[in-house]
């Protein structure tokens, strides 16, 4: 059953987009992580960025490690803005950068812990499931207190 409608998802989503654009690879966006971006405090630029990190992270346990100029140029902002951007969502717990060197111990582009994102993404999908079914649903404050607390655990 979970194949038959991964496979219809696909073909969704190839007669969308074309097959030939379909073939070329795609980044596995969560809905809730769109449809509560606000709640997550999260701007136009850090979604950007998050969308370009998810479309280098091809491995649960192997953190996508983009340049922060490859960031840049892919969205057309500056390194710094970029980086910016980065340090804010670092602050908020969403990303953990973490240094990567050469085997000669030069330093490398960081790799980019998105756990804590994971972690908020989890809670406001909780959120939206219990709105779906119908049950008591806390409101906006309390949710976002919630993963507030949750990341400050990681």
């Amino acid at each position: 059953m979970v194949k038959s409608k991964k496979r219809e998802t696909i073909k969704a989503n190839t007669e969308k987009w074309s097959e030939r654009v379909w073939a070329l690879g795609w980044a596995g966006v969560p809905d809730v992580l769109l449809k509560y971006q606000d709640w997550l405090g999260l701007g136009p630029l850090d979604m950007n960025l998050i969308v370009q990190l998810i479309n280098h992270w091809w491995e649960a346990d192997a953190p996508p490690f983009p340049s922060k100029k490859t960031l840049a140029e892919r969205v057309g902002r500056s390194e710094s803005a970029v980086q910016r951007s980065i340090s804010k969502m670092e602050r908020a717990g969403y990303i953990k950068r973490e240094d990567r060197f050469t085997a000669s111990g030069g330093r490398s582009s960081n790799s980019y812990d998105l756990g804590g994102l994971v972690k908020a993404v989890q809670i406001v999908a909780a959120y939206e499931e219990d709105q779906r079914s119908g049950k008591a649903v806390k409101d906006r404050a309390v949710i976002i207190k919630e993963i507030r607390e949750e990341l400050v655990r990681l």
